[in-house]
């Protein structure tokens, strides 16, 4: 079991080393990568828990068992140090208007996987409430109130956007 937190571990610095090198200028470039570490994250996982043979009650009992959670921390908290410095990074403000509209962006995507990303919908739209105040007015908006497909969304936000 190990292993597989190990894996997911992995991909989640791979993902904060991606956002990194677009050179976000807020922390909210970076909520999804951090979520990968999350249980919502398991539907993208899912060549995860075949390659080790697993499934999400197997992880909810290794979770339960006594020093497991140490173990797999003690493994892993070198390498999430290491990327949770560069989210850290002093330059980076909270939100940033760039990086909150492909947040916004995301969240329609993901609504539109249905049932599957709902988790990780649910674990990405808290961070986007500060984006608010920052979001640009074409993509203001646009914020879905219902389900909304990602074409609807990129042809409200072109239509709201006004000519140069």
């Amino acid at each position: 079991m190990l292993g597989f937190f190990d894996d997911v571990a992995d991909r989640m610095v791979e993902a904060v080393r991606q956002v990194s090198a677009t050179k976000p200028k807020s922390r909210v470039a970076y909520v999804e990568a951090l979520a990968l570490a999350t249980p919502a994250a398991m539907p993208l996982h899912a060549d995860l828990v075949e390659k080790w043979q697993t499934n999400m009650l197997e992880v909810g009992a290794a979770m339960l068992e006594p020093g497991f959670q140490e173990a797999m921390l003690k493994n892993l908290q070198p390498r999430l140090e290491a990327a949770m410095k560069e989210v850290a990074a002093p330059s980076l403000s909270e939100v940033d208007a760039t990086d909150c509209t492909r947040l916004a962006r995301r969240l329609v995507e993901l609504a539109g996987e249905g049932r599957t990303m709902k988790g990780m919908l649910a674990v990405l739209a808290p961070a986007f409430l500060p984006c608010a105040p920052v979001l640009p007015p074409e993509v203001a908006a646009c914020q879905p109130t219902g389900r909304m497909s990602l074409a609807a969304y990129d042809a409200c936000v072109a239509a709201e956007t006004p000519a140069p």
